[in-house]
C-alpha cells in the first residue's frame, strides 16, 4: 500500500502524542512527518511537507484551525479535526473536512476515520 503522509497539529502535548500513537496502530500507512504545536509550525509543515492528511485540533493560542486552513484555499491534502469542542463540527464539513473526531478520542471511531480516509487518499494517488 503507498505511504500516506501526515501533519499533526495540535497545541496539547499528551493529545499529539496519543494521537500519533493510535494511528501508529491503526494505520500504518500514514508516516507522520511533522507533529507542531502551534499553527505557526503548522503552516511551516503543510507547506514545506505537502502532506496527504493533516489532523488539526481547532482551539490553540496563536489563532484556529479554520484560520489555518483557509490559507490553503486550493487544497491537496485531507483534514481530520481532533478537537475538544463538539459544536463546531458544522463549519469543519462546510470547509470540506473529512471527519471530525471529538476528544477524548474514541478510538473505534478513530480507527473507522483512518480506514476510510487511507482508502480514499490511495484511491486518489
Amino acid at each position: 500500500m503507498n505511504e500516506i503522509k501526515a501533519v499533526i497539529v495540535d497545541d496539547e502535548f499528551l493529545n499529539r502524542e496519543l494521537l500519533a500513537l493510535l494511528i501508529e496502530k491503526y494505520a500504518p500507512e500514514i508516516k507522520i512527518l511533522s507533529i507542531s504545536s502551534n499553527l505557526g509550525e503548522g503552516r511551516v509543515a503543510i507547506r514545506n511537507l505537502k502532506p496527504d492528511l493533516v489532523f488539526l485540533d481547532i482551539k490553540m493560542p496563536d489563532g484556529n484551525g479554520f484560520e489555518l486552513l483557509k490559507e490553503f484555499p486550493e487544497r491537496d491534502f485531507e483534514v481530520i479535526f481532533v478537537t475538544g469542542f463538539d459544536n463546531y463540527s458544522d463549519r469543519a464539513f462546510s470547509m470540506m473536512a473529512f471527519d471530525y473526531v471529538i476528544k477524548p478520542i474514541d478510538i473505534e471511531k478513530l480507527e473507522e476515520t483512518l480506514i476510510r480516509v487511507c482508502k480514499k487518499i490511495t484511491a486518489k494517488k
